[in-house]
């Protein structure tokens, strides 16, 4: 069962993530394709997203991703969007964010 269990600082950084999340989509999708997917401009479903990577086991540098250039932005969220199994909360297909805490030995 996925969770959504974050610190109340970690969901003000996810909630400006996806707000941010959304004018990368409307500007990138734009430029490349013409048309952006209405879910793509719902923050919701991005910081849905986000959260559930962030608490189902791959933790995020969550401010140094909001702080990101847009190229690895763009990275790391539409990756989490395209590898998410929203059942579980887990990132698929061996995907792993740049912006994900580095594993501990």
């Amino acid at each position: 069962m996925v969770t959504f269990d974050v610190r109340r600082e970690d969901a003000t950084l996810i909630w400006d993530i996806a707000h941010r999340a959304v004018q990368q989509a409307r500007k990138t999708l734009m430029a490349t394709h013409g048309r952006v997917e209405s879910d793509m401009l719902r923050p919701q479903d991005w910081a849905m997203d986000v959260t559930a990577v962030h608490a189902n086991g791959c933790p995020l540098r969550l401010r140094e991703l909001l702080l990101a250039d847009d190229f690895n932005f763009v990275h790391d969220l539409f990756g989490i969007r395209r590898h998410l199994n929203r059942e579980t909360g887990k990132l698929g297909d061996h995907f792993v964010p740049r912006f994900a805490m580095p594993e501990r030995a």
